[in-house]
């Protein structure tokens, strides 16, 4: 069993606490389930492994509720302090759900998302195949939402072209690759 019945119901608290936050939040963490998931099973991931993502997925950024909603809500570019405390949200996040939740593959989604193929991402610089694989697949499916909604510093977002094209720009960089290939190949055929 992937989450007992118990840990759901925190799990259940948790994303009530990311819905009253910030608006913005709730909305985000939806999409990027929905995406990771469709991504998994383009994948061809098992149904176990879907279940992880889309749990991961929903609670990829509960650490933010950590986080003022005036680095949050900014408008403009953050300053170096609220870009570090930002960094941190995978690891407030991790901690804020490590005694309620034990299964260390969403916490690993968690902990990872904003980690890059190059290894110069937050918070432990892994690089390559020390990201999992659900965290590389949250990572592409979360800056493809985040660039093509709405966002206090960025008024207009990318076009679903252009983000899919930044997304090819930055696989094998910032991204795995193949699964950057793949999702770009399977949001093409879903237009």
């Amino acid at each position: 069993m992937i989450i007992r019945k118990r840990q759901l119901f925190k799990v259940r608290k948790m994303l009530t606490v990311i819905k009253n936050k910030n608006e913005y939040l709730r909305g985000h963490s939806k999409r990027v389930c929905q995406l990771a998931i469709m991504l998994a099973e383009h994948l061809g991931l098992s149904q176990r492994e879907i279940r992880i993502i889309k749990y991961g997925a929903l609670l990829h950024d509960l650490g933010k509720v950590q986080v003022d909603n005036l680095i949050l809500n900014k408008p403009g570019c953050l300053n170096d302090l609220e870009f570090e405390i930002i960094k941190r949200h995978p690891i407030f996040g991790t901690e804020m759900l490590q005694e309620h939740l034990n299964n260390k593959e969403i916490l690993d989604i968690i902990s990872y998302h904003h980690e890059r193929w190059d290894g110069n991402g937050y918070p432990y610089k892994l690089r390559g195949e020390e990201i999992p694989l659900a965290a590389r697949i949250v990572s592409i499916v979360d800056a493809f939402d985040a660039m093509t909604t709405v966002r206090p510093y960025r008024k207009v977002p990318f076009t679903i072209k252009e983000a899919l094209e930044e997304i090819l720009n930055n696989a094998g960089s910032q991204f795995d690759r193949e699964i950057a290939t793949a999702f770009c190949q399977k949001i093409a055929e879903k237009r």
